[in-house]
């Protein structure tokens, strides 16, 4: 029986992301949106919608930082993806190789004159 493989994600890289999404939100809520009076009322909701996004972005980029378990983690069963935090798929090793046995066409060119 062959030895399992496990990748992590990039901690360096999302410990990064997070602080930059968490510095967005700080420079959002209280320089932009603290004294709106001198934004319009159409910029005031896309800041809003930016500081969503970066609260979001932050949380995941975290969530990803301080989490042990490995990304991808290849075993002698197959191949085992965590996408996020609960989203787990397993593909076997049969399903793997069937690909072989698929015809691919090239369609380069199609529709170009």
């Amino acid at each position: 029986m062959q030895q399992t493989e496990n990748f992590y994600s990039n901690r360096i890289l999302t410990a990064f992301c997070s602080v930059v999404m968490f510095a967005a939100v700080y420079i959002i809520y209280t320089k932009l949106l603290a004294d709106p009076g001198d934004i319009t009322e159409i910029a005031y909701f896309v800041f809003y919608g930016f500081l969503i996004v970066a609260v979001v972005g932050g949380l995941a980029c975290a969530i990803l930082t301080f989490d042990p378990r490995p990304i991808v983690q290849i075993s002698p069963d197959g191949i085992g993806i965590r996408s996020f935090v609960f989203i787990e798929e397993f593909v076997p090793w049969n399903e793997v190789v069937g690909t072989r046995n698929e015809v691919y066409k090239n369609r380069v060119g199609v529709g170009v004159r």
